[in-house]
């Protein structure tokens, strides 16, 4: 649903304007060309996701993504790669970006400071779970987290700089980047650092969350927030269903949700565990867990193991023998 909606949202604006440009978190800045033989019409799908190299800097379900890519080609509109490769992100995580030349960074700039509210949202996904105030005055001052802090400022300077580019150029389209909530949520993360590079016009749009009481969303958390129907599935559309929402953080597959009453809070995992192997085979992407459970049956053993606090902890999820309809595994 949460696709649909973009796809709805996209086709209102280009009927107001045609004279947009897509921006998307998903693919690195090396793969442009690709996106632009796309738009052009030059590659299939197949040929597009390899050149793409989709499997690899991202991994998520493709078809998820599809209508949104062919909308783009049908209507010509230009697709932007807003991202830098994994390496950089990672490179930012150990070492810090003091210490980082222009190249390791990828051609980045250097990003403008986290504000006070942002490293504390920040601290408290630091982890995997929530802090109290002590725990976070702490959290903050520790190297680990501000190598994190450093690479997730890196990754937002990244999208923001490709954003702003676009904007500043003669033709200055109306620019729509579509990434993750945690990089504009607040407007901490992408916004802010648009607001450094001169670009202050930006509105932010956030799918709702049950999670969130009303009253605790502000005229910061965004611009506007829309709601999402929850529907069944008809039952040749069911797939097996983990209930766990996915991210990968420097090469780590981690748990950022975990779906009430679904097989993964039934075998134990819980959020902020990363994933090491699963079926025996080890995890190096979103999509080697997808593509494993959804090429499981119903009633069927799924041996997983994961990383919690530092330590192997080996489970094993049980798929019932109806399948049930949940959240799927989707980015954060």
């Amino acid at each position: 649903m949460l696709f649909r909606s973009q796809l709805q949202t996209i086709s209102a604006l280009f009927t107001l304007r045609e004279d947009i440009v897509l921006g998307f978190e998903m693919f690195p800045r090396r793969v442009q060309p690709a996106l632009d033989q796309w738009v052009a019409g030059n590659l299939s799908e197949t040929q597009f996701l390899e050149q793409a190299d989709w499997s690899k800097v991202w991994g998520y379900d493709s078809a998820l993504y599809m209508p949104i890519f062919h909308f783009a080609r049908i209507n010509k509109i230009p697709m932007l790669a807003l991202n830098i490769d994994r390496s950089a992100v990672r490179s930012a995580s150990k070492k810090g970006l003091a210490q980082m030349s222009e190249d390791e960074r990828q051609g980045v700039s250097l990003p403008a400071p986290a504000s006070a509210d942002y490293l504390e949202l920040l601290a408290n996904t630091f982890g995997g779970h929530g802090h109290g105030d002590a725990a976070i005055e702490e959290t903050i001052k520790d190297e680990h987290f501000l190598r994190f802090v450093d690479a997730q400022l890196l990754w937002d300077r990244a999208m923001a700089e490709q954003l702003a580019n676009v904007v500043r150029s003669k033709q200055a389209p109306l620019v729509i980047g579509i990434m993750g909530t945690g990089h504009i949520v607040e407007r901490f993360g992408v916004p802010h650092q648009l607001a450094d590079l001169g670009i202050g016009q930006t509105r932010v749009l956030l799918p709702g969350n049950d999670d969130i009481p009303c009253n605790e969303i502000t005229a910061r958390t965004a611009d506007g927030i829309f709601g999402l129907s929850r529907y069944k599935e008809s039952p040749a559309d069911k797939k097996l269903l983990l209930g766990v929402h996915l991210l990968n953080e420097n090469g780590a597959i981690k748990i950022t949700q975990v779906v009430e009453k679904s097989v993964a809070e039934t075998s134990g995992l819980k959020l902020g565990d990363t994933f090491i192997r699963i079926a025996g085979r080890i995890v190096d992407s979103v999509d080697d867990v997808v593509t494993t459970v959804q090429a499981m049956h119903a009633d069927t053993w799924l041996p997983i193991e994961v990383n919690r606090d530092g330590e192997s902890l080996k489970l094993v999820a049980k798929f019932p023998a109806e399948v049930p309809v949940n959240d799927s595994e989707t980015p954060d």
